[in-house]
């Protein structure tokens, strides 16, 4: 579960610096190409542990995944079953949606995180416990 969580926050980084520093649009322009380099190139970054390369892959697949629902946040116009009824998808109708599911994403992040930092603390409160004896 663990691998799961640090490949979504560093696909979301990887996404965050791609953002940032190429822009939004030319980031979305040329996401098959990234894409390929984040599934292919971060695993080489990664060889020599297992845990590295799993974490590597899983990373390609949340940076795939986020890019093609970022596409289709950003240019509804190009998915028409999305919309409703064959109508084009409104800016203000993409607002709503934002606004409900990106409040939602970051409880489930914090709750996952949460989950993690107990787990952690009680497995090393159990480890010196049992120094102790």
């Amino acid at each position: 579960m663990e691998i799961v969580i640090f490949s979504f926050i560093s696909a979301l980084g990887l996404l965050l610096v791609l953002t940032r520093t190429l822009g939004l649009k030319r980031t979305l322009k040329i996401r098959k190409i990234l894409d390929v380099i984040v599934t292919f190139g971060v695993p080489i970054l990664f060889t020599g542990t297992f845990s590295g390369m799993i974490t590597a892959f899983f990373t390609g697949l949340w940076f795939t995944l986020l890019t093609c629902l970022l596409q289709v946040i950003v240019n509804p116009h190009q998915y028409p079953l999305l919309a409703a009824s064959g109508s084009m998808v409104s800016k203000k109708t993409t607002q709503t949606v934002l606004r409900v599911i990106v409040p939602l994403a970051l409880d489930v992040l914090k709750c996952a995180l949460t989950r993690y930092t107990f787990r952690v603390l009680r497995d090393s409160d159990n480890r010196r416990r049992h120094q102790n004896y």
